[in-house]
């Protein structure tokens, strides 16, 4: 699969990261299409190790991918 993330900063005059987003695709070996994809936001941009997002996101897209019965 493949994986992409952005962040979004606030525009006004504090520039710090408010809101993280993270968008999760799977695709096909064959064919390389598409077959899941999902995004997710969080307000808890403070999260700054890998370790630690990890423990935050896994769960959740595990959690989406389960009630879309992809496993």
């Amino acid at each position: 699969y493949d994986r992409y993330l952005s962040v979004a900063a606030n525009t006004g005059g504090d520039y710090s990261v408010k809101t993280i987003t993270a968008e999760t695709s799977i695709f096909a070996v064959q064919g390389e299409k598409m077959v899941w994809s999902a995004r997710t936001r969080t307000s808890n941009a403070n999260v700054t190790t890998a370790e630690h997002f990890a423990q935050l996101y896994v769960p959740v897209i595990l959690d989406a991918m389960k009630k879309d019965k992809l496993f």
